[in-house]
């Protein structure tokens, strides 16, 4: 055999080998799946939401009456990006915009909502029986309350603007602390920060853009 065949012969093997490896190959990826929210919705499963567009009139499709929430958050480990839309309300009496809803004896933990405007809610932002919540650069506008936090600890509102509320935050106490981090509020009527506390009602926060912590009392 001469020695031109054998190279020939071994390139060949060579390149059949590469070939069958490359087909059994599976390239990894770190994109997450996202599940698109365009309307009113209930989150019951672990992971990462989008809304896909702006939420107005109190819900696009699916209406939110009184005593109802636009966008539910009921599981751990949920993050909500908003994308810069718009969660937006019609003022109707005891309606949140977004809830974040555990129960007494079972909370929920590791919640991130971020980039949103919510607006013209009677709660912009609710977060009930939580722990270890961020809310991140929203705009809370136009609401009762900006924010209500109720029995929850770790609850983190930060790179945020909360403007022309009647209360800015409300924190009932229940929890350990709340934690304020480059937040501005503007022009919220009853209040910036109110709590069950009477020496805390009403206080305004530090007005510098960029405040490292703020736990009431």
């Amino acid at each position: 055999m001469t020695r031109t065949r054998v190279t020939l012969l071994v390139f060949v093997a060579l390149f059949a080998f590469s070939s069958a490896t490359a087909t059994t190959t599976v390239v990894g990826t770190d994109v997450e799946d996202v599940t698109q929210v365009d309307d009113c919705t209930t989150i019951t499963e672990p992971g990462r939401y989008a809304l896909e567009r702006g939420i107005v009139g109190g819900g696009n499709d699916d209406f939110t009456f009184i005593s109802q929430s636009c966008v539910v958050v009921e599981s751990d480990d949920v993050v909500l990006e908003g994308r810069g839309h718009k969660v937006d309300g019609t003022g109707v009496s005891d309606t949140t915009g977004i809830a974040i809803v555990g129960m007494s004896n079972d909370t929920i933990e590791n919640v991130t909502i971020q980039n949103v405007t919510v607006a013209d809610w009677n709660q912009g932002v609710s977060v009930r029986n939580a722990d270890s919540v961020t809310v991140r650069n929203v705009t809370l506008a136009h609401n009762a309350f900006g924010m209500e936090v109720v029995q929850s600890t770790r609850v983190n509102l930060t790179r945020s603007l909360v403007r022309d509320n009647l209360v800015g935050v409300y924190d009932d106490r229940g929890g350990d602390e709340m934690i304020l981090t480059g937040t501005v509020f503007e022009e919220n009527y009853a209040g910036d920060v109110v709590s069950d506390a009477a020496s805390s009602r009403g206080q305004s926060p530090d007005s510098a853009a960029n405040r490292t912590r703020l736990v009431l009392g």
